[in-house]
């Protein structure tokens, strides 16, 4: 497993300080970010099925708040983005 920290800084008002959330999921293998969510794909092998699978975890953003919103996984890896 791996920290990951998402951190949300204001540039448009400098006197707020920079709000941030550590979580513990693992290392990715790609990150996509849109206007509100963050997708990290965390890549697994499934030894008792001889498998891999993707682990894919969706942080919601909304101006300074930062929400692990929901986790799921699929079969199969990321190709690229």
């Amino acid at each position: 497993y791996a920290f990951t920290t998402v951190v949300a800084i204001n540039i448009q008002e400098d006197d707020l300080e920079p709000v941030h959330e550590t979580f513990l999921f693992g290392a990715s293998r790609a990150i996509y970010v849109s206007m509100n969510n963050i997708y990290i794909a965390i890549p697994r092998y499934d030894a008792d099925e001889g498998s891999e699978k993707t682990e894919i975890h969706r942080i919601r953003i909304e101006g300074s708040e930062i929400v692990s919103e929901s986790s799921g996984e699929v079969a199969g890896t990321v190709l690229n983005q």
